[in-house]
């Protein structure tokens, strides 16, 4: 009977560990022109299949698959544009990657109030102005400089702000 209780304990302890296993590795999906990953509680979008050329103005959406989206990465990497396009990151978001490599025609990119993590790097790619919304406790772009609060980083210039003094940072 203490072998059957400890078979039991043991298989129920087997199954705990492969069930939280299973949540550090990611899921891939896709649906309808995006690609998506699910790793945990976080959903990343990580592709548009169908995005060329690109329309005047996006605006990303805010769930895939029943689940809010918390992050963006390569989306829209590459992709071909016809004209200027303006890009609206919606509110939920709370990562910003690399969604824009290498597309150059973005204009402008408008970042939510919930944002809290800009890749270093993701921005690089274009001369696009920055739109940071004014309840967002992490990140300013104030004269053309996108800046880290947190950290004093400056992590992007604007067009706008390429005649401007570089404001007080203590990372570039």
């Amino acid at each position: 009977k203490l072998m059957k209780k400890l078979l039991i304990a043991l298989l129920a302890l087997l199954l705990y560990i492969a069930g939280a296993m299973a949540e550090d590795v990611p899921q891939y999906f896709i649906e309808g022109d995006y690609a998506y990953s699910v790793y945990g509680d976080e959903v990343i979008l990580e592709r548009c299949i169908n995005a060329e050329p690109l329309p005047a103005e996006i605006t990303l959406p805010t769930e895939i698959g029943g689940r809010p989206i918390t992050a963006y990465d390569f989306v829209y990497h590459t992709a071909r544009t016809d004209g200027p396009v303006r890009v609206i990151v919606p509110e939920g978001v709370t990562d910003f990657g690399n969604a824009f490599g290498e597309t150059n025609a973005i204009t402008e990119i408008v970042l939510p109030a919930s944002l809290s993590h800009i890749e270093e790097g993701s921005l690089c790619w274009g001369d696009a102005e920055i739109t940071v919304h004014l309840d967002n406790p992490y990140f300013t772009c104030e004269d053309g400089f996108l800046i880290d609060q947190r950290t004093s980083t400056l992590l992007y210039v604007a067009p706008s702000g390429q005649n401007n003094p570089l404001p007080a940072v203590k990372r570039l």
